[in-house]
């Protein structure tokens, strides 16, 4: 179950997503989640509910209905 903070966390994503511009994301993307992650020295909870996020494919509907936009 998600807490507040958990889509506080996944807002967030999804507003610096929207201003990212011409600039391209490295890291997390749903094709190197798995590879990078063992190269973090803590798997902290916002990353983990990031990251299974953006593995479903960045379901912002959950977000907004959340927030109620």
């Amino acid at each position: 179950m998600l807490n507040d903070n958990d889509y506080e966390t996944l807002a967030d994503y999804e507003e610096e997503m929207s201003r990212k511009g011409n600039f391209e994301l490295v890291f997390p993307l749903q094709s190197n989640i798995d590879d990078y992650k063992g190269y973090l020295t803590q798997n902290r909870r916002s990353n983990l509910i990031l990251w299974t996020y953006i593995k479903q494919g960045s379901p912002m509907h959950h977000v907004q209905s959340y927030f109620k936009y």
